[in-house]
């Protein structure tokens, strides 16, 4: 066998193997109840990751604190992560690891 044929193939099972992981996850989450549950804003990050063009990409992460003291991290969007601030309270809503929104307590 070719190098050339050796790295395509292992390239291909990557991108293949990538896909089913996917896959898994967006069916798993698919297949859950959306959930409610009390959280408090801990923390407000930006995630920096080198980008295709000039500027380097900017990942929104959040950070909550959940009822039974484990912590959730979500990248949002920029207008969701403008909202909150840290030490915000109220109902995060989350469908298996998907992020659907934060309502802060009034």
């Amino acid at each position: 066998m070719s190098t050339e044929l050796i790295v395509l193939l292992l390239l291909g099972g990557c991108i293949v193997l990538w896909g089913a992981q996917s896959l898994r996850t967006w069916w798993a989450n698919r297949c859950e109840a959306e959930l409610l549950t009390p959280a408090v804003v801990l923390e407000k990050s930006l995630v920096h990751q080198p980008g295709s063009g000039w500027e380097p990409d900017q990942r929104h992460v959040l950070t909550f604190s959940l009822p039974d003291g484990s912590r959730r991290h979500f990248a949002v969007t920029e207008a969701q992560y403008q909202k909150v601030h840290a030490g915000d309270s109220g109902q995060l809503h989350t469908r298996g690891s998907w992020f659907r929104g934060f309502e802060i307590a009034q």
